[in-house]
């Protein structure tokens, strides 16, 4: 068969009453001959019983395949479902996908992202762009990301860029400045920040959900000994079991306070740059 000649059309085994009221055809070719009234139930853009086709068969823009699982779906796939669930305004269907978009967000953040922009879903833009907080925008934009939003985007990019690593920097630079503080302990306040830095630059969303986990806390410690072999704080054994600290207490101080930068970016939403945005585009007259 030639890729630009039609498929033979078909009826859908499962979809074939013979008291229907409405027919529609899939991309596909495929015909479904249904019920007004089920129909209307399932979501509000099918009109009711009270209306009438006068024979007409419905064309739609979707394939006839049948999807009975979302979790077994694609993410592509998935947001497709999900386009057409809000596409027909079928709320169980709706509810159901942004579940489902919600639990793949660690893994295809910048395809929920763009299918909440679209639907203007605040949960999910919120909680997509913060999987993506330090993506670059060559990055969020070259998926299905509306370019509309790159302004805003660049925006609450580089306020978490200022939290993360401005701050950082400008708390490790006072405990070099501070007299107090030994070449050994200025070591130590310097290898902790490249390490954190870099785990952050190199795999953000991972630091982001992890760092208050054991095994991150304990991965640090040993990369800080490793890196900071003069660090006179770095406890032994013996040390430990007679009540002594655990850590390196400079390193501790760090950590503590990167996971404060990392609430505060949590604490930012995306939705209130892209509304300071359009509000600045705004004409003063529509205020």
């Amino acid at each position: 068969m030639s890729v630009n000649q039609p498929q033979p059309q078909r009826v859908h085994e499962e979809f074939d009453f013979n008291d229907a009221d409405v027919v529609f055809s899939s991309s596909d070719n495929v015909l479904f001959r249904l019920h007004r009234k089920n129909l209307e139930l399932l979501g509000e853009i099918f009109p009711g019983g009270e209306f009438s086709a006068d024979g007409e068969v419905v064309h739609l823009q979707e394939p006839s395949k049948r999807r009975k699982r979302l979790d077994d779906l694609g993410h592509v796939t998935l947001a497709d479902v999900a386009e057409a669930a809000e596409k027909y305004r079928m709320y169980t269907a709706m509810d159901a996908c942004e579940m489902r978009l919600e639990a793949i967000l660690p893994v295809s953040p910048s395809l929920v992202l763009a299918h909440a922009l679209k639907h203007n879903i605040p949960k999910l833009i919120n909680a997509s762009a913060r999987q993506m907080c330090l993506w670059n925008v060559q990055n969020v934009f070259r998926g299905r990301v509306p370019n509309e939003y790159v302004v805003p985007w660049g925006e609450y990019h580089t306020c978490c860029q200022e939290i993360l690593f401005d701050k950082l920097t400008n708390f490790v630079e006072s405990h070099l400045n501070a007299s107090k503080y030994d070449e050994n302990d200025q070591a130590c306040a310097i290898t902790s920040a490249y390490w954190f830095t870099k785990k952050l630059r190199s795999r953000p969303t991972p630091v982001f959900t992890s760092i208050q986990d054991r095994l991150f806390w304990n991965e640090s410690l040993r990369e800080h000994t490793e890196l900071t072999p003069t660090c006179p704080y770095i406890p032994t054994a013996e040390a430990v079991s007679e009540g002594g600290p655990e850590t390196c207490w400079i390193h501790y101080e760090i950590f503590d306070f990167l996971m404060g930068c990392i609430r505060e970016v949590n604490g930012l939403s995306f939705t209130s740059f892209i509304e300071q945005d359009r509000k600045r585009t705004m004409p003063m007259d529509w205020y």
